[in-house]
């Protein structure tokens, strides 16, 4: 663990990390954030076996699911985690509803993509988990795999809700992204990521699975987002295609001589799709605050 973040165990008693698998849906057909909590203790003793296991001959640098040449470490490591006293954590999101998403139009828009969603609910069921089972004043800090769509999930949803400190949002600490090639932690969550994805293709519990929670069972958290995130995308969708329907007329026709006529089709599909939006967003809006509440 690097030592700005041991160095932070003054502040703070808590730690959580997280990693994703099956971001794409040509990975799965669920998207998979998974980790452990525990305390800096903990960490560092379940961080110092893994590395010591790492130094092993034949040695490898860090730990990467994917990568083949770690596979026959697998075992090895996943008692490690067996062995320590962190507790595992294991979110599902089905990618179906997101198939609708327009990168274009959705872009920046929080609560369209997928990893928004797993994100919020793997900080949710912690931050709840932690409020049930440790003294009052204990905080936890998150520490996520280094991603481009962590960043907007920090600044819209972990640090507003935060900083308002409602309900269980009170035992929040910083959330930061890291890189697992230095960090044993996230490393763990790679493994456990990878295995619940492996779980989910051969339709029972891994080996390695059920070894990892051989002495702690791990929490398996399905969730999915309300049909009216779905209903949203999909009007995204059909809107940027009429959109380019209708902008492609318009190139298409000769300079200076464009009939607004040409256009009125899509011009009134667009209005109709805008109005339809309109009425679910009080829908889209109630379920945004249960998501975060």
């Amino acid at each position: 663990m690097p030592k700005r973040l041991r160095d932070k165990s003054l502040v703070v008693a808590m730690r959580a990390f997280f990693d994703e698998s099956a971001i794409s849906p040509e990975d799965g057909p669920f998207m998979i954030m998974a980790g452990f909590v525990g305390t800096i203790e903990d960490f560092e003793r379940a961080s110092d076996a893994w590395q010591d296991r790492l130094d092993d001959s034949p040695s490898i640098p860090y730990f990467h699911h994917k990568d083949r040449n770690c596979a026959f470490l697998i075992p090895a490591l996943a008692e490690i985690i067996r062995d320590s006293n962190l507790q595992g954590f294991v979110v599902t999101i089905p990618h179906a509803p997101f198939a609708g998403r327009n990168n274009k139009i959705a872009k920046g828009l929080i609560g369209t993509r997928i990893y928004d969603y797993a994100f919020i609910h793997t900080v949710k069921y912690v931050l709840w988990w932690v409020d049930k089972n440790f003294a009052e004043g204990e905080k936890v800090d998150f520490i996520f795999e280094k991603r481009r769509e962590l960043q907007l999930c920090i600044d819209k949803l972990y640090t507003p809700l935060s900083i308002e400190g409602l309900d269980f949002w009170n035992r929040a600490g910083s959330c930061t992204p890291e890189d697992n090639k230095r960090v044993a932690a996230l490393q763990m969550s790679d493994l456990l990521a990878g295995q619940s994805l492996e779980s989910i293709r051969i339709k029972r519990k891994s080996e390695a699975f059920q070894v990892m929670e051989g002495n702690r069972k791990i929490f398996i958290i399905n969730e999915k987002p309300h049909k009216t995130v779905e209903q949203n995308l999909f009007l995204h969708s059909i809107g940027k295609m009429i959109y380019d329907a209708g902008r492609k007329k318009i190139l298409d026709w000769p300079e200076d001589t464009i009939d607004p006529a040409l256009y009125e089709k899509e011009y009134r599909a667009l209005l109709a799709i805008h109005r339809i939006a309109q009425e679910t967003s009080e829908l889209l809006d109630k379920e945004t605050e249960e998501l975060n509440g």
